[in-house]
């Protein structure tokens, strides 16, 4: 899902219904950046019911504030994701 910057609604993209009908049932994140789109990423593949994993050497914190990526790092694991 895409969410909208102003109004914070979530929108369905075609991803989800792509990735089940390839039998995806889990997901495996890395990239730039923790606190942001990896962090988006994973939720959004948690609240679809994804099994998700966060490859923490494969993606690292921008921290436009210092502890971002620790914050980061406890909403995912809080959110049911597992690292690796």
């Amino acid at each position: 899902t895409m969410r909208d910057p102003v109004s914070g609604v979530y929108i369905p993209t075609e991803l989800d219904r792509l990735l089940r009908g390839a039998g995806v049932t889990a997901l495996a994140v890395v990239g730039l950046a923790l606190d942001g789109c990896v962090t988006a990423i994973a939720l959004d593949g948690l609240r679809l019911g994804e099994g998700v994993t966060v490859q923490e050497a494969g993606t690292r914190p921008v921290e436009l504030t210092a502890g971002d990526g620790a914050a980061a790092v406890e909403e995912l694991r809080t959110a049911g994701a597992g690292f690796f």
